[in-house]
């Protein structure tokens, strides 16, 4: 069995989108970055947003990007007023100006397409701040504009302090993973990775998120490298699009790849954002590793 019979991906029926995945493996080819020798000019930069501009108009991603982000807020929500001692469907009052004590290790939300989302406070802000409060009662049931994702990850950031907004982000992550465990790889191929050791493990997987990567990058491209650490690499990244940030921010997707890992790979796997290009990194890369 091969990455073929490993195929998946979010919206099988809407495959309209282009294969933005690639296998580097044996000879890596370095993602080219901004060249700081050239003396951009100011019409120039002005040409080149548009075109970033357009193209996120133009690309789709899969609804796990809005739908999870929903759940985990909606999570965060029930949490926080359950710390503040109230019963989070009579009352979300004072949410907006509390903290959260939750973890990123709580509990998941069904695997299912969820019929909407009991966001109230903070939750319904950030959706509203980014333009998608449509999604608060019908959530998304095909792949959607790259530039709605692009939209509420900045308004994610933007409302919540940092910590709070990168756990909502990885947790949404894991969720998506969960996702397609239960509805998008088959259980053929996932029985047939738990049976291989973790190298030839994760070198099938990320070959098959390869053939899928139009589905949750976009206009990005997506990249992996076999290795002790493995490294994947995202260019052109639609979590941090057009952010300035003094971390990594792409947590979303180190969830992804975590919870995949963990269970298709080894429950050892680890996955962390090393690159991003929040931080002026030509491209985000991921580093996976599961000790020994």
């Amino acid at each position: 069995m091969g990455p073929r019979a490993l195929a998946f991906c979010e919206n099988p029926l809407s495959h309209t989108g282009h294969n933005a995945g690639r296998n580097t493996e044996p000879n890596p080819q370095p993602i080219p970055g901004p060249n700081p020798g050239l003396d951009h000019r100011h019409n120039e930069v002005e040409h080149e947003q548009g075109q970033e501009a357009d193209a996120a108009e133009v690309a789709r991603i899969g609804p796990n990007a809005i739908i999870r982000v929903g759940e985990a807020l909606t999570a965060l929500e029930e949490n926080t007023l359950a710390g503040l001692g109230l019963n989070p469907r009579e009352s979300s009052s004072k949410l907006s100006g509390a903290g959260s004590d939750r973890s990123e290790g709580s509990a998941l939300a069904s695997c299912g397409t969820t019929p909407g989302f009991e966001l109230t406070g903070i939750g319904a802000k950030i959706f509203a701040d980014a333009g998608l409060e449509h999604y608060l009662n019908h959530p998304p049931s095909e792949m959607v504009p790259e530039s709605e994702v692009i939209a509420l990850q900045q308004a994610l950031r933007a409302a919540l302090p940092q910590e709070i907004a990168s756990a909502v982000s990885r947790d949404a992550g894991r969720r998506t993973g969960d996702y397609l465990l239960a509805h998008r790889i088959p259980k053929p191929a996932q029985r047939l990775l738990k049976l291989l050791p973790p190298g030839p493990a994760c070198r099938m997987l990320l070959k098959a998120v390869a053939n899928n990567a139009w589905t949750f990058v976009g206009s990005g491209q997506y990249a992996f490298t076999m290795g002790r650490p493995v490294r994947v690499s995202i260019a052109q990244c639609p979590i941090c699009r057009g952010a300035t940030a003094t971390v990594p921010v792409c947590d979303f997707y180190a969830g992804s790849f975590e919870r995949l890992c963990q269970i298709l790979v080894s429950p050892r796997a680890r996955v962390h954002e090393t690159q991003c290009q929040a931080l002026g990194a030509a491209a985000c890369e991921f580093q996976i590793d599961w000790g020994r």
